[in-house]
């Protein structure tokens, strides 16, 4: 897993293109403040290790909310990082269960 951690004082989103066809469809965006966004590309490897990998992207999440003070996370799919991709869906499992 590669992960790229931005700390923002706004964050806003607005949905435009689906990119995943079985995900589901979200009409509006939001806005959240005093944000840490992950960018969270997962790899084929991440599969055959995915509670190590859920460890690890948690406790790196609670050092860097901890270290900031900000407790609003947001974890996007970044599928750019690296070439070895994981499968769309573990990587939305991993986020709902982190």
């Amino acid at each position: 897993m590669r992960v790229i951690f931005w700390y923002m004082d706004s964050f806003t989103y607005h949905p435009a293109i689906k990119g995943w066809e079985s995900a589901e469809t979200v009409e509006k965006g939001g806005a959240f403040s005093d944000v840490i966004v992950a960018f969270v590309h997962g790899e084929e490897k991440d599969e055959e290790n995915a509670s190590k990998v859920e460890t690890k992207l948690i406790k790196n999440i609670k050092w860097l909310s901890g270290k900031l003070g900000s407790k609003n996370i947001v974890l996007h799919s970044f599928a750019h990082l690296g070439e070895s991709k994981c499968a769309p869906n573990f990587l939305k499992q991993l986020f709902d269960r982190a």
